[in-house]
């Protein structure tokens, strides 16, 4: 997940505000947008088995469950979690990984950098130890994502973030990564979290976004058709 920051530009609009900060990112093309008018099912539910281009799953993380300065914990808010940071910190953050899951170094490098100003963080492993093996010909990308869709994760974040308000948070963020991205969309739209970060986002739609209750930052990949 080597990224390059290009340019940054604010959208102007009515609360909440919106920024999108356009990245150079060696993985161009995520998983299809879908138009929110063409669909009846629910928007964790549509397109989840398509693919855009073969980059979308290219350049695999090496995955270390050993990796970063915090610790693994067996159960944060009933799932098993990467944290770093001060646990008596009011302010928190929900770190939700890409189709690759939470023991990739680089993602557990950003929570500790995250954690390094202050902020308590939070890397749930949504994907319950069974990250997409781009290797495996039995299970295709089309397979693996109907057992790991997004709304799944969106449920099992809500007693992660109620957790860390128990624990004495009084701020709680989200920031998520392509597929983790949608899982962020949903907690906003839910009024769940106070602030939303988006990273080269998967299935999330226009729809998506006037519904969001909270500041939110989209930080896009220079080229992608799907997700311009």
């Amino acid at each position: 997940n080597r990224f390059e920051t290009s340019r940054q530009s604010r959208v102007r609009c009515p609360s909440p505000p919106i920024y999108f900060v356009p990245l150079r990112c060696c993985r161009l093309v995520r998983f299809p947008i879908s138009s929110p008018s063409n669909h009846s099912s629910p928007p964790h539910q549509r397109d989840l088995g398509s693919m855009a281009s073969p980059q979308c799953c290219a350049n695999p993380p090496t995955l270390n469950p050993a990796a970063g300065e915090g610790k693994v914990v067996d159960s944060f808010g009933g799932i098993k979690a990467y944290v770093a940071g001060a646990q008596e910190s009011k302010a928190a953050v929900v770190l939700i990984s890409d189709v690759y899951g939470f023991d990739a170094p680089n993602l557990r490098k950003i929570a500790d950098k995250v954690a390094s100003s202050g902020y308590f963080v939070v890397v749930p492993d949504f994907l319950h130890g069974d990250p997409f093996v781009p290797e495996d010909a039995d299970r295709p990308i089309a397979v693996w994502i109907k057992e790991h869709t997004p709304g799944k994760a969106f449920e099992e974040a809500k007693p992660v973030i109620a957790a860390l308000k128990e624990q004495g948070a009084s701020s709680v963020g989200a920031a998520g990564y392509c597929w983790g991205a949608k899982v962020v969309a949903e907690l906003a739209k839910a009024n769940e979290i106070q602030a939303a970060v988006m990273s080269h986002p998967s299935f999330v739609t226009v729809d998506d976004i006037k519904e969001v209750k909270c500041p939110i930052a989209i930080l896009g990949a220079e080229t992608d058709k799907t997700s311009p």
